[in-house]
């Protein structure tokens, strides 16, 4: 088989990209390789790494409602069913193979070993978008190095985004191909069956239908709409794979219809996208039909408006305590907040200066652009760039056109000012050097907490004495939400609140442990009859002085904390009903403890 010369060169490229990729989300070791274990790196992963062990070794096996959280009613899951399950599948493989792998490193290892497919993608779409070889080894060492996509692909980093990051990826290669050829029927299945499935995966993913129906939208606009065969293939796969996709859902199969959950609501997405291609190829462009293709685009949204108005919530982080979580807050505001611009810039290093300037730019290309291929790239871009300045979660759908833009822009100028191919190859290289210092300097070589928590990591010794209480005598344990997915994850205790905090049932069981935290030990005991166990632990115990942290007084410590946690703390013995199982103590003057574990012991009736 004959090889060309720049297709191995591109192989090469890639396979250097990973390597140094890899290298670098290894750099998490420290989070995920703790006393001589693996474990689960940031919040949410400790809930999938406990969903997926149910599946894959417990009797349990798999659930999309899970009894164990917000009890006592239990909960639906807002993670669709594939992740999880596949991640299982693909573990009970392995012990198949090797009955004797640990299980929790085989998962710890899975988002790194990823990381070449995520890479090639980036290379695929560098490559349809005909950046040369210069450029598009900048472009290939930019992500490598990326904080950004490191942190997704992290050791022990099982959270479901670096598949989010898959499909965004995808979406954008298959679409580039699509729109250049709109005529080609496996280029049309192999779209519409990406976007059809990527819901099953993370329910928001349906949102990556926006950018190819905007572009529909505009060629049609435009008077160059897709083809009948074209919208027509493209609409039935997206349908149809969507469907198959729902199969699975017990939420699908329940008949419930939200945003928050895989269910009808995706279906009816899809079947309104189907139809939006369907009257674009059909119909020729003009005032009156743009008005009805509104009035009917308007009637359409009726049914999900309430879920529309939700998910804008949850984009916004204005649901509940979503402004405290850091991943939900944007960029922008967390770069104009005092203190915080070196967080951002370390993270997506100062490249995020040139965010709006790229969106403005494609913006003004749009209404100079008639090639359908320039016009997708155009609304891909804008799409992912705008979602990423809006949170950090949202990081996998804009991070590539932070660097792919740029640099196909500056290409493009090349070309029309019929300028050095390797002078602009230098000059770039040079601009990514500067905007690469801040996480070159400060995040690629960090040694981080375990868990990525500096709060787990300080507390993660009393885990195991809880887990052992709960094993002799099951119940119901209540600490602030971030720790619900760590005791689920380490324990067989049910939690009333964790970190799932997008449905009003979520809303309605946060406030419940909130109104129990304000209690004094005594309402405590006699109204929350249904807690077993208390997961106590105090915040802000230190605070920034002028040579570093200093030890906060007891007075700032009660006023931070919630007053029954402050209260089980802070008194020298515990109320009668109160047993201590553990506690870590905080090694200065103070000598106060900063976590315990406290069990509730009630008198047989």
């Amino acid at each position: 088989m004959n090889v060309s010369r720049n297709t191995f060169l591109l192989i090469i490229l890639w396979l250097m990209a990973s390597l140094i990729g890899s290298l670098m989300a290894m750099n998490y070791l420290s989070a995920s390789f703790v006393d001589g274990h693996y474990i689960p790196v940031g919040n949410d992963s400790f809930y999938h790494a406990r969903r997926i062990l149910d599946a894959a070794i417990s009797e349990r096996g798999f659930y999309q409602f899970d009894n164990m959280i917000h009890v006592p009613e239990g909960s639906w899951l807002t993670w669709p069913w594939a992740y999880d399950y596949l991640m299982a599948l693909a573990l009970r493989i392995a012990l198949w193979v090797n009955p004797q792998i640990e299980a929790m490193k085989f998962l710890a290892y899975i988002p790194v070993v990823w990381l070449p497919v995520n890479l090639g993608l980036f290379l695929l779409i560098a490559r349809e978008i005909r950046l040369g070889p210069g450029l598009a080894s900048i472009a290939m060492l930019a992500a490598a190095l990326a904080p950004a996509y490191q942190a997704l692909h992290a050791v022990g980093a099982i959270d479901h985004h670096f598949m989010e990051l898959t499909f965004t990826l995808a979406m954008v290669w298959l679409g580039l191909r699509f729109f250049a050829a709109p005529d080609n029927t496996r280029r049309a299945i192999l779209l519409g069956v990406t976007l059809g499935i990527a819901p099953a995966f993370h329910n928001s993913l349906f949102i990556l239908q926006i950018p190819v129906l905007m572009c529909a939208a505009l060629l049609w606009s435009y008077g160059k709409p897709l083809g009948s065969h074209a919208s027509k293939i493209l609409g039935i796969s997206l349908l149809t794979a969507c469907f198959v996709a729902l199969i699975p859902s017990e939420p699908f199969r329940d008949f419930q219809f939200g945003f928050h959950t895989h269910s009808w609501f995706h279906l009816y997405v899809a079947a309104c996208s189907a139809i939006t291609l369907f009257l674009l190829s059909r119909y020729t462009f003009s005032a009156r039909t743009a008005g009805l293709f509104v009035a009917v685009g308007v009637a359409l949204a009726v049914p999900i408006v309430l879920q529309i108005s939700r998910g804008a919530a949850f984009l916004g982080g204005d649901t509940m305590v979503l402004d405290s979580i850091a991943e939900v807050t944007s960029p922008i505001r967390m770069y104009l907040d005092d203190g915080n611009a070196s967080i951002v810039t370390r993270y997506y290093s100062w490249l995020i200066v040139l965010a709006p300037i790229i969106v403005g730019i494609f913006a003004v290309r749009l209404f100079r652009e008639r090639n359908a291929g320039e016009v997708f790239l155009a609304c891909a871009a804008i799409f992912g760039l705008s979602l990423m300045l809006t949170q950090f979660r949202l990081l996998p759908f804009g991070f590539w056109a932070l660097i792919l833009g740029p640099l196909y822009l500056v290409d493009k100028l090349a070309e029309k000012r019929n300028l050095s191919a390797a002078a602009i190859g230098v000059a770039c290289l040079a601009v990514l050097a500067l905007a690469y210092q801040p996480p070159l300097r400060n995040q690629l070589f960090k040694v981080f907490p375990a868990g990525l928590s500096k709060d787990y990591a300080a507390s993660r010794s009393l885990f195991p004495v809880l887990a052992e209480a709960c094993e002799e005598e099951p119940g119901v344990a209540l600490s602030y939400n971030n720790d619900g997915h760590a005791i689920r994850y380490h324990t067989d205790c049910s939690v009333i609140v964790n970190n799932f905090l997008l449905t009003q049932q979520h809303r309605d069981k946060y406030v419940e442990a909130a109104v129990l935290l304000r209690l004094t030990p005594e309402q405590f005991h006699s109204l929350a009859t249904n807690v077993d166990y208390l997961f106590v632990r105090l915040y802000k115990l230190f605070e920034p002085g002028p040579d570093g942290f200093v030890p906060t007084s007891i007075e700032k410590v009660k006023e931070n904390n919630a007053p029954l946690f402050q209260s089980l703390m802070l008194r020298d013995e515990l109320p009668p009903g109160f047993k201590l199982l553990g506690e870590l103590r905080v090694q200065d003057e103070r000598d106060i403890p900063f976590a315990r574990v406290i069990k509730v012991e009630r008198k047989a009736e």
